[in-house]
């Protein structure tokens, strides 16, 4: 078996091991967390929340930051652009390119993004969990009896 659907054993190799480091990053705002808990000391308070906090946090800015500039240079691209275009203006082109790119590829660029805030959010957040985890736990007033009496 020299030959897989014509590559090389060589190349698939190469294949395998981006696929599986693709895979990898995609998972690091779950892993990463929860590693980087495990690591720093055996007390730390909710461990599962921060991983799930980190997971939503990265995901939502990276949905924010896509909402914020991908919608409007893919509505400028798709609407107004041509029209700029067919009546001679090609100032903008460059804009264009960088909006089809993006749509085409942001599949590629995902992860890698994905990998950084994490690592990014991690680092930022792990010192100050355990002062948030006792801030949410410190609040003693609610109070199980209801007053007696008119209120």
């Amino acid at each position: 078996m020299s030959d897989l659907a014509g590559f090389s054993p060589e190349a698939i190799g190469l294949i395998l091991l981006a696929s599986s480091i693709y895979f990898l990053i995609g998972w690091a705002p779950v892993l990463w967390p929860i590693i980087a808990t495990h690591k720093v000391r055996h007390t730390f308070p909710r461990r599962w929340l921060f991983a799930l906090t980190i997971l939503s946090l990265s995901y939502g800015v990276i949905v924010a930051f896509l909402m914020l500039l991908s919608l409007p240079a893919t509505a400028y691209s798709t609407f107004i652009a041509p029209q700029l275009a067919a009546n001679g203006f090609h100032g903008t082109d460059w804009l264009v390119r960088a909006n089809n790119l993006s749509v085409n590829y942001w599949w590629l660029m995902l992860p890698p993004a994905l990998l950084v805030l994490t690592f990014v959010l991690v680092r930022k957040l792990q010192p100050a969990w355990p002062a948030m985890c006792s801030a949410l736990t410190a609040n003693s007033s609610f109070k199980p009896n209801p007053l007696r009496g008119s209120a």
